[in-house]
């Protein structure tokens, strides 16, 4: 998990007050981020009175690069969205992009959603309209997977120790390899406990409790079923890997998958394929 996704974690749903002025807005929670993640000084942050001023009067290039909206322009993850003055009654908006969106809408956290001085933080979807751009954080390493995963890059997180059922009749094998001497076939619909995982020349292998091992995965195609819970929200699915966006789905619904390829796996339920980085095990 990325410092980025555990801030998320550890804030999102709360209602924060940063500067302890007029209620819970939504400058605060970009301050809370700029601050706790970007280290960005009370100076530079309380040196605004409106959201909108954040761009139009932008003074914090040291921590930021400011990008102007344009119609093929999509915030990227971590990006503090602006709008203009002509939202909200001349205060204009901020907010932190997701990630997730296309030229026509896109998703952020934000608080104040609608304008109580009130409303905790939570992902909303926004449209363009009055958008001036975004500020890119110098600092990206923020953003960056910590996370040391069970099994090399191509699968990622959705296998982790636990009872998988078969797909189809496998072989287990006394080591990772096809060329290790065959132990036994287990046949399609038995389960079995998996204590981890090792990835070898496009091959991902299951060790058995047994200390024998099975291959789970081989050139996209698992031989085991497998789930996943997605974490985090407007996520977009595609109808290929990297390609044409068919929707979006959204925290905490499991799906299940059936194919993978190059860090994407395949979901009958969405019908499409979904960037396995944001979903885990």
């Amino acid at each position: 998990m990325s410092k980025y996704s555990e801030w998320l974690e550890k804030n999102l749903g709360k209602t924060i007050d940063y500067d302890k002025q007029y209620g819970i807005q939504c400058y605060d929670w970009f301050n809370k981020y700029a601050s706790d993640l970007l280290g960005v000084p009370n100076s530079l942050l309380f040196s605004h009175m409106y959201a909108c001023e954040v761009y139009t009067d932008f003074n914090m290039q040291d921590y930021f690069t400011r990008i102007p909206n344009t119609p093929s322009f999509v915030p990227k993850v971590g990006d503090v969205c602006i709008w203009s003055a002509s939202l909200n009654g001349g205060a204009g908006h901020i907010a932190i992009a997701t990630g997730q969106g296309n030229t026509k809408e896109f998703y952020v956290t934000e608080q104040n959603t609608n304008g109580l001085a009130k409303d905790p933080s939570k992902t909303v979807k926004r449209n363009y309209n009055f958008f001036l751009g975004v500020l890119r954080p110098k600092k990206q390493d923020i953003f960056k997977d910590t996370e040391k995963l069970t099994v090399a890059p191509s699968i990622g997180s959705i296998l982790i120790p636990d009872y998988y059922k078969l797909k189809t009749e496998v072989n287990v094998r006394t080591s990772p390899s096809l060329s290790a001497k065959i132990v036994k076939t287990c046949k399609k619909g038995e389960m079995y406990y998996i204590s981890e995982f090792t990835y070898v020349s496009d091959m991902t292998w299951g060790k058995l409790s047994t200390g024998m091992w099975i291959c789970v995965n081989y050139k996209s195609e698992f031989y085991v079923n497998v789930t996943g819970t997605v974490k985090a929200d407007g996520v977009n699915y595609r109808a290929n890997p990297a390609g044409k966006v068919l929707g979006v789905t959204n925290k905490n619904k499991k799906l299940t998958f059936t194919r993978e390829t190059n860090g994407w796996g395949y979901s009958p339920e969405l019908k499409g394929w979904i960037s396995l980085a944001y979903v885990r095990g």
